[in-house]
């Protein structure tokens, strides 16, 4: 199933989320872009792995 194309408005919003991130940290919107994607990355693999934990304490307190 293919992802619903972005209205203008949340083309802007995304462009100004940019635009912010590259003149906070001196980068060119390219690489702006690929920052921000990284560190949403990282945000939800550090969730996963939280929950991943909180799992495993459960199991093992449960199977005490």
């Amino acid at each position: 199933m293919k992802k619903p194309r972005p209205t203008p408005a949340q083309q802007w919003r995304e462009h100004r989320e940019i635009f912010e991130y590259a003149m906070a940290h001196g980068l060119t919107l390219i690489d702006a872009k690929n920052a921000i994607a990284r560190d949403r990355w990282k945000a939800a693999h550090d969730r996963l792995a939280a929950v991943r934990r909180r799992s495993a304490a459960f199991a093992n307190r449960s199977a005490t």
